[in-house]
């Protein structure tokens, strides 16, 4: 008499979470204003998020009082929100082609420190110029 016998067999999944920066692609129009938005998709508690141009930190926010870490941003040419929890933004004012191909990312202070996808801005139009 042959007895089968039955493994339970108990897997543990990992649950990835992700910094994601939107837009992208990133089309942004002279003289016009272009706002970020940086998302984070995992459960835990999110302390700040932190925004890099060009690789160096631009601002650094605290959530969720989203308020900023030492010096504030320059508030006439950007400002940030936080949209929830999970979410914040960083929005550029006045684009202009001197905007044109920098490279953004975001980051996100939860239980680790999780950066986003770097995204590269690509601006349409021509400054404007006076004779």
């Amino acid at each position: 008499m042959l007895f089968g016998i039955l493994i339970l067999q108990t897997c543990l999944f990992a649950v990835k979470a992700d910094v994601i920066l939107t837009p992208w692609p990133a089309l942004a129009a002279v003289g016009e204003s272009f706002t970020w938005t940086c998302t984070y998709t995992g459960s835990e508690t999110v302390s700040g998020f932190s925004w890099f141009l060009n690789g160096n930190t631009l601002a650094l926010i605290i959530s969720p009082a989203c308020t900023p870490f030492r010096d504030p941003p320059n508030s006439s040419l950007c400002e940030y929100d936080c949209l929830s929890t999970n979410q914040a933004t960083f929005t550029v004012k006045q684009i202009s082609n001197m905007n044109n191909g920098n490279s953004w990312q975001c980051a996100v202070a939860a239980q680790e420190y999780l950066y986003s996808n770097y995204v590269t801005v690509t601006v349409q139009g021509n400054s404007l110029s006076f004779l």
